[in-house]
């Protein structure tokens, strides 16, 4: 899996240039983020993604993996629609909190 942190960002982070020494640098934020995955039992990724929640009806929708960094949309079915179709539509960032 790919970091959830570019090194362009570690490096603003760390307001320095890691450019001699950009291997072990990458090295630290495969790590650092396999840590994160580990800790959250989770395949945690920085990227974007639309979900489909079944609400049952409920007013609040909980998502089955967090962290989530934002949310661009949120769409809700008619209540009319057939039970068996998806009843909110989700557009979500995933990244870890850091």
């Amino acid at each position: 899996m790919q970091p959830f942190i570019s090194l362009q960002d570690l490096e603003e982070y760390l307001k320095t240039d890691l450019t001699e020494c950009t291997a072990l640098a990458r090295i630290a934020l495969d790590s650092a983020c396999e840590i994160v995955r580990g800790y959250l039992d989770q395949d945690v990724n920085l990227g974007s993604e639309s979900i489909r929640i079944d609400g049952n009806g409920c007013d609040a929708l909980v998502l089955n993996d967090p962290p989530v960094r934002s949310v661009t949309s949120v769409t809700i079915l008619s209540d009319d629609s057939d039970p068996d179709e998806v009843l909110g539509v989700m557009k979500a960032r995933h990244a870890a909190c850091c």
